[in-house]
């Protein structure tokens, strides 16, 4: 992975680095494979040092970043002394790259970064995130300590938050082959992006008890449906792969940079057939591994544009575009119903395609493991 380190001050350090993390990873609207941390240099000039680190290996960009952490700090400039303002003094709100100012850099490199994300209480993963809505309208503090979601994770549990649950499907679907005369701002299910041989080929490879015995000691990024719906790479919990598959932990792991060299060998047939899709102009290079059990699934949520690869099982899938609804107001069960206006349920070898800012939502039919792609 890479990183880039900048200073910032005028910060209000008393809300703790976790809080600060979260904020800034919320408004400079960074994509889920850059993590943040946030180290406090002086409290008394609200001076702070902040590493971002990806995830994924690809380039970060320092000035690129500082110019975002510059806009987010004017757009909180108007509320500085609210409560819910993180700047604490807007004429002392300076952010620099940390080798702007001729000093040495105090940069961490991968295995730093990954030892600071090992190290994490579960205080600092999820204690400073918001209450979210839990399926049927009950807000649920997000927490690692409940990996399954409340209210049920059973099909019948959804069949009643929507009776359209297995029946429902009104995404367009198109072959990979006409995929050059659609639009794409609106979701799509694209077919035949995977062979038969490579989809049985996937059958053999994927299989829950094969991936535990061969791969098993693989480090994996773990998470619920709370804990995944806001920067849920920084908020995730380290495990095995044969203990998250184990305990029906959710498992959304960066391919390249994290994974062993043999299991990444083995998902590359799969990311290829997500690649040679032509998406007029919408690369992905970004690439997630994504395995859960029967009734999870990340909570409403949205980001970049993206790419969903399913390869073992069925997912329903729930979406609407960005300006639909207000998520601050009562958003479930409702999503489920009037609330998205797109719903599919999405089979084995099937790509989705969601455009940027659309919000959605997941619900596992039955065990499921895909492949998410992000562009760059």
């Amino acid at each position: 992975g890479d990183q880039a380190v900048l200073r910032l001050s005028g910060v209000r350090t008393e809300l703790g680095p976790s809080a600060i993390e979260r904020r800034i990873h919320r408004v400079m609207d960074l994509e889920e494979h850059i993590s943040v941390f946030v180290a406090v240099d002086d409290e008394e000039r609200g001076a702070i040092t902040v590493v971002f680190s990806s995830g994924d290996g690809a380039r970060l960009d320092a000035d690129r970043l500082r110019d975002g952490l510059d806009a987010a700090v004017r757009e909180d400039v108007a509320q500085a002394g609210r409560e819910d303002s993180w700047i604490a003094s807007p004429d002392d709100a300076v952010c620099t790259v940390a080798d702007d100012d001729g000093e040495e850099s105090v940069g961490i490199d991968e295995d730093e970064a990954n030892a600071l994300w090992r190290g994490m209480s579960e205080e600092d993963r999820t204690g400073h995130l918001d209450e979210v809505p839990g399926p049927d309208g009950v807000m649920v503090r997000p927490s690692h300590d409940r990996p399954r979601p409340p209210g049920g994770t059973s099909v019948d549990s959804q069949l009643r938050r929507d009776p359209g649950l297995l029946g429902l499907d009104n995404v367009r679907r198109v072959d990979v082959g006409d995929v050059g005369s659609v639009r794409w701002d609106e979701p799509l299910v694209i077919s035949g992006a995977v062979s038969g041989e490579t989809l049985r080929r996937g059958d053999a490879l994927l299989d829950r008890g094969r991936l535990m015995s061969a791969h098993g000691e693989a480090e994996v990024r773990t998470g619920n449906r709370e804990t995944f719906i806001d920067n849920g790479f920084t908020n995730s919990k380290p495990m095995s792969l044969k203990d998250a598959l184990g305990q029906g932990r959710m498992v959304f792991t960066p391919v390249d940079g994290e994974l062993p060299e043999g299991l990444v060998h083995e998902l590359g047939r799969f990311v290829d057939c997500i690649r040679r899709i032509d998406a007029r102009g919408f690369s992905p290079r970004k690439f997630t591994l994504t395995i859960a059990e029967t009734g999870f699934g990340i909570g409403m949520h949205k980001h970049n544009p993206a790419m969903f690869m399913l390869l073992q099982g069925r997912k329903k899938w729930y979406m609407a575009r960005g300006g639909s609804l207000d998520p601050s107001g009562e958003t479930h069960p409702g999503f489920y119903g009037e609330l998205s206006s797109h719903k599919c349920v999405q089979q084995p070898g099937e790509v989705l395609f969601v455009p940027g800012d659309w919000w959605h939502e997941i619900f596992n039919l039955s065990y499921t493991v895909g492949i998410q792609g992000l562009p760059s």
